[in-house]
């Protein structure tokens, strides 16, 4: 699978670089595309029978069959933290776009003031006396002529910075739902193993007790009856570590929730089985992956928005237009405010021009430039992390369920040896040391299963992440 992530590091690069090119030729980036003709020829592996090309459910948790599951990730979506957070960000960063577009209207603002003046000689302008009171109201308003291009590029960036945000919500559904799948994943299998431990360990005991009445009827000794003990006491030291984990995992899923720990104690504490594994997931093709990763479209909006900035640094080589004005009434008594020869008004264009501060404005612009290489660099690192996860869950998970398969055979031929070996014990036809080592092995092959079992499904569910799902249900 590694000319996937290589193909598609040239799809997308070839697409980044002709969009790099229109910025630096003074056209608005707006977002990255794909040509039709590497879209055409360009298709994901299926590696093995667990893996199709079909489009991919976005409510992916629905295919593994767990009411209890499903209602969990419903749950921690409304009620999570960190999507609490995430919306909160998102809110701000709205507020963000509307303050740019107010940026490209006049400011507009008013004001009422009285002030005392002192005049040295009053009579010599005509003023009847040395202090009198100076009444004003009216209206101000500024305006700045965006003939360069800078808050339109600064409101392009807000945009760009809003559509980051919203896929950094939607990144945190994406995760959210995973953890939730994760833990409840890892509950039910420490469960299972649990169930798998405690039955053994009643399968030791009743051997232990055998070996104790042979030794009692004098038919054994001492040596077997401890080392039936060990064996025992081996396997019940496994049981509290699970016990463990079946709670650590239920405070994990109260907390993903947005509730206190252990509050799902009484309704997660009941034993039961791993959500069904779905024949075969379906993993859709790369450019739906580079439209519905959030991480991906994240990183690309944040690339658009270092773009708009430096064009934003760029415009300072430019004059900035203004005019300002007011309009209003003075008088020296408040009753007269309002009256006709009260009546002011001023208009005053304004040019500023860093011209001698080219120094700093180069700097800036090239500060500007280097933060657009990084956030390339950063992209171009998420698009390739993105389909190393993917390629990385396939070949985890087909392999995992090739090693399930043995281990299931191995867990069937373990039984049947201990029982025959049982059977022959009874018989006197093999010591209890060889009846010992079958249990062992029984044991062993019983627990290696149902944690295959379970990294199965965990496998599952990295893939169902990496595919990036889910985050298409929630409205904001």
């Amino acid at each position: 699978m590694n000319s996937f992530s290589n193909r598609a590091k040239a799809l997308y690069l070839l697409a980044a670089g002709a969009s790099l090119s229109a910025c630096v030729s003074g056209a608005s980036y707006q977002t990255l595309t794909v040509p039709p003709a590497v879209q055409a020829e360009y298709q994901i592996p299926e590696s093995s029978p667990q893996i199709n090309s079909e489009q991919v459910l976005v409510s992916w948790w629905e295919a593994l069959g767990d009411a209890q599951l499903s209602a969990l990730v419903n749950e921690a979506m409304q009620h999570n933290n960190d999507v609490g957070i995430a919306i909160a960000n998102l809110e701000r960063a709205r507020s963000d776009l509307r303050g740019a577009g107010l940026e490209l209207l006049p400011d507009i603002g008013t004001s009422v003031s009285a002030s005392e003046q002192l005049l040295a000689d009053a009579a010599a302008v005509g003023f009847p006396d040395n202090r009198f009171t100076q009444y004003q109201a009216g209206f101000d308003a500024s305006w700045e002529l965006d003939l360069f291009g800078r808050l339109r590029q600064s409101r392009l960036a807000s945009q760009a910075d809003l559509a980051a945000t919203q896929a950094e919500l939607d990144q945190v559904y994406v995760s959210v739902a995973a953890e939730v799948a994760r833990s409840y994943i890892q509950l039910r299998g420490a469960q299972l193993r649990l169930s798998v431990g405690e039955r053994n360990v009643d399968v030791i005991a009743q051997s232990a007790d055998m070996t104790r009445q042979l030794m009692e009827g004098g038919l054994g000794d001492n040596l077997d009856v401890q080392r039936a003990l060990a064996q025992l006491e081996l396997a019940r030291a496994a049981l509290p570590t699970l016990r463990s984990q079946v709670a650590l995992n239920i405070n994990r899923l109260s907390v993903l929730t947005g509730q206190m720990p252990a509050a799902l104690e009484s309704s997660l504490s009941a034993r039961q089985g791993l959500p069904s594994i779905p024949a075969s997931i379906a993993v859709g093709d790369p450019i739906d992956l580079l439209k519905r990763r959030p991480d991906i479209r994240r990183s690309e909006r944040q690339l658009a928005s270092a773009i708009a900035r430096y064009k934003v640094s760029v415009a300072d080589l430019y004059p900035q237009v203004s005019i300002s004005g007011s309009i209003g009434f003075l008088a020296t008594t408040f009753a007269d405010l309002g009256s006709a020869g009260t009546l002011t008004h001023l208009v005053s264009p304004q040019i500023t021009w860093e011209a001698l501060n080219f120094g700093r404005v180069q700097n800036r612009i090239d500060a500007a430039d280097a933060d657009i290489q990084a956030q390339l660099e950063v992209f171009e690192k998420t698009l390739l992390s993105s389909f190393e996860e993917v390629d990385n869950a396939m070949v985890t998970l087909t392999s995992e369920i090739e090693r399930q398969g043995s281990l299931r055979a191995a867990a069937q031929a373990s039984a049947q040896t201990s029982n025959i070996a049982m059977q022959r014990f009874e018989a006197g036809a093999d010591s209890f040391l060889d009846l010992l080592d079958a249990q062992r092995t029984q044991l062993a092959a019983e627990d290696q299963l149902a944690s295959s079992e379970t990294e199965v499904a965990l496998q599952v569910i990295a893939l169902y992440k990496a595919l990036g799902g889910g985050w298409q249900l929630q409205v904001n």
